[in-house]
């Protein structure tokens, strides 16, 4: 994006769009010449356009359509597709897979090992679209982070002295303690989060043989969802009765 052409162009689209006079591309293109850093983010340093401007901008100019990610439905079932972690590192969030073909949103076209990496994770059957750095950051949070934390709480949960085996005879005190450790709190929260997340109209934690199984209800089916080990259950299932204000015993 340091090349004399490519400069231009950038300026030339953030005017034509309105975004900026001429005159402030021109200060931009004087800044350029002792920082050598990208027209656009100068632009954006220096206040003249905003984060979705330089993201329409770039997408313009390498030929991508921007994508208002935040608002965008995108496709739950196709995250597990790619790590997380790459997805942050890289700077992408794929939104959806449509008759085939992965629909990614990535935050800088220019960066050729962000291509690469799709098309090895991915193939090359892919969309490419531009979003905001903060879009792309704050969906990987909605979506992955839930998860993340929920496995980080249950590793927590299962690792406490306090929460090791399902026992009958557990006293009441017990009980309301187990259903305040912190851990116990982040699982019931995070799946109660996930369900908002996902428009779920009521959610089944269910005691199974070896497991406790959470069920989201999404337009009438039920999804499984979570298999948490049986051994927190009764922190779980402790917590939900006090955040429903009923008797515990």
């Amino acid at each position: 994006m340091t090349t004399s052409s490519t400069t231009l162009r950038a300026g030339e689209i953030a005017v034509k769009k309105g975004f900026v006079k001429k005159d402030v591309v021109d200060k931009a293109l004087s800044i350029q010449k002792v920082t050598k850093e990208p027209l656009l983010k100068i632009l954006l340093d220096m206040g003249a356009i905003v984060d979705v401007q330089f993201a329409q901008i770039l997408g313009e100019q390498w030929g991508y359509e921007y994508v208002d990610l935040i608002n965008y439905p995108v496709d739950k079932e196709v995250l597990r597709q790619v790590d997380p972690d790459k997805a942050r590192y890289y700077g992408f969030f794929l939104m959806k897979k449509d008759q085939g073909k992965f629909h990614v949103a990535i935050a800088d076209p220019t960066n050729i090992e962000t291509l690469d990496y799709l098309r090895l994770a991915l193939g090359n059957n892919l969309t490419i679209y531009v979003a905001t750095r903060p879009a792309i950051k704050q969906s990987i949070e909605k979506y992955y982070e839930m998860e993340t934390a929920l496995k980080k709480a249950e590793e927590e949960a299962t690792g406490g002295p306090e929460i090791v085996e399902v026992r009958d005879d557990v006293d009441l005190a017990k009980l309301r303690e187990m259903g305040e450790e912190a851990p116990v709190i982040r699982i019931v929260n995070n799946f109660i989060s996930q369900a908002i997340v996902e428009d779920a109209s009521d959610i089944h934690v269910e005691p199974m043989e070896n497991s406790l199984r959470v069920r989201y209800r999404v337009d009438g089916i039920l999804h499984e969802k979570q298999s948490l080990p049986r051994s927190i259950q009764p922190g779980v299932v402790t917590r939900l009765k006090i955040i429903a204000n009923m008797d515990i015993a």
